[in-house]
């Protein structure tokens, strides 16, 4: 599935409030897609100058022109990146599973809805109750890997494409 420009910025969104990317990213971003001779839209133009805006108005910005029409592909985007960058050592397992489980209950609340995506949903609680000793870390960090596999293809594309994280 293809997100269209305003489906990425919520994926901007949900990674720069997590701190994986940063308003830097962003910035390059939107030079690097107006030199390609894409359509310019005051949106675009205005991340141009992300890092002069600070995190939280670029944030806010990102929000504000955000699509959430495909939200399960949205999701599935935000868990394969997670899913790749933790694979390949770039995310611990703390930062992965707090990504996937912000993203998905953020969709649900600003949609208002409830979707079949529930991988998410006992993430945070499975990687908390292994470091208390209720269950063994390795078999979290095999699920979340297993969990997320399917979509990190995915995921690499998305970094390819957007930023330099791969």
């Amino acid at each position: 599935m293809y997100l269209s420009e305003k489906e990425k910025l919520a994926v901007f969104r949900f990674y720069l409030t997590k701190g994986v990317i940063t308003t830097d990213h962003i910035e390059k971003w939107a030079t690097t897609y107006l030199e390609t001779g894409a359509q310019r839209t005051d949106y675009i133009l205005e991340l141009c100058s992300a890092k002069a805006m600070g995190l939280n108005d670029t944030l806010s910005f990102l929000k504000q022109n955000q699509c959430l029409d495909h939200k399960e592909e949205i999701k599935q985007t935000v868990c394969g990146i997670a899913g790749y960058l933790f694979r390949n050592n770039k995310i611990c397992i703390e930062k992965a599973g707090e990504i996937i489980d912000f993203t998905t209950k953020e969709i649900d609340i600003e949609t208002m809805t409830n979707t079949d995506f529930d991988y998410s949903d006992s993430i945070d609680d499975c990687i908390y109750l292994a470091y208390e000793g209720v269950l063994n870390i390795d078999d979290v960090k095999n699920e979340l890997l297993t969990n997320t596999k399917p979509y990190e293809k995915l995921g690499k594309e998305f970094l390819k494409e957007h930023f330099d994280l791969d």
